[in-house]
């Protein structure tokens, strides 16, 4: 709905809180998944300036390293 809605914002926060869901369940293609969608939310989110946002999203990130 977010990108329908064409907000870098609310797609960026929404990719990196899937991201981190997920992340925590870890079920077949989960990480390869997570860590795209964690790329996706941390690029949108340092182009938008979101700082909270690529604080979420490196979490994620670090956590799948």
């Amino acid at each position: 709905m977010h990108q329908r809605f064409g907000s870098p914002l609310l797609v960026a926060e929404t990719n990196a809180a899937w991201a981190g869901l997920l992340a925590e369940r870890g079920a077949g293609d989960d990480r390869n998944r997570a860590r795209e969608m964690a790329d996706a939310a941390l690029a949108a989110a340092s182009a938008g300036g979101y700082g909270y946002i690529e604080r979420d999203a490196s979490t994620v990130l670090e956590r799948l390293s």
